[in-house]
């Protein structure tokens, strides 16, 4: 998983991984079930006037997750990047091939392993979306949906505990890179 965009906000070293990447480690929670371990690396470009010449802000991440079910995952995040070349990518590969999900959900290219056929879709896997800017109404709107017509906290499709298992990898990255170590996630 890939996600990139250029941002300036120098509020905190961990702004980057907090505010961008739940939604980058959310997808990966999607098609690989729970985290197990985290291993990070993190680094700060250069900025002129930064302290030590840096940014304040950790911009640029690599995170490698080993899944519950053994699949070996890694994010790259940067907020160092220009999204005017895709903004995120997301690539999975099983034993009967692979799929690539390009800019959030402009493309989807499917590589079957037994076949020199692909497919491909574009701009219309998402019904009707035309940029991600219509993901947050969507979500929001299917939410308060859901909550109008009572669903109960398991019919709910976005949940706290998502929220929680998200931001539990984003604190071991954390952990990891400030103490150089492979962290084990809470089953």
């Amino acid at each position: 998983m890939t996600m990139w965009i250029g941002n300036p906000n120098e509020s905190s070293p961990w702004f980057h991984i907090r505010a961008l990447h739940p939604h980058s480690l959310d997808i990966m929670r999607y098609y690989c079930g729970p985290a197990k371990k985290v291993h990070a690396f993190f680094n700060r470009s250069s900025k002129a006037d930064g302290p030590n010449g840096k940014r304040v802000c950790w911009s640029n991440v690599q995170v490698n997750i080993l899944f519950a079910n053994e699949v070996v995952g890694h994010l790259t995040g940067s907020y160092d990047a220009n999204p005017a070349h895709n903004l995120e990518r997301c690539e999975v590969m099983g034993t009967n091939g692979r799929f690539v999900l390009d800019n959030c959900f402009e493309e989807l290219t499917l590589y079957p392993r037994q076949s020199q056929e692909l497919t491909v879709l574009r701009n219309s896997i998402m019904g009707g979306l035309t940029g991600f800017g219509d993901t947050f109404p969507r979500r929001i709107h299917r939410w308060l949906e859901q909550v109008s017509e009572k669903a109960g906290p398991n019919q709910i499709e976005a949940s706290g505990a998502d929220g929680l298992a998200v931001q539990e990898i984003i604190e071991a990255s954390i952990q990891s890179w400030e103490n150089n170590c492979v962290v084990d996630l809470p089953e």
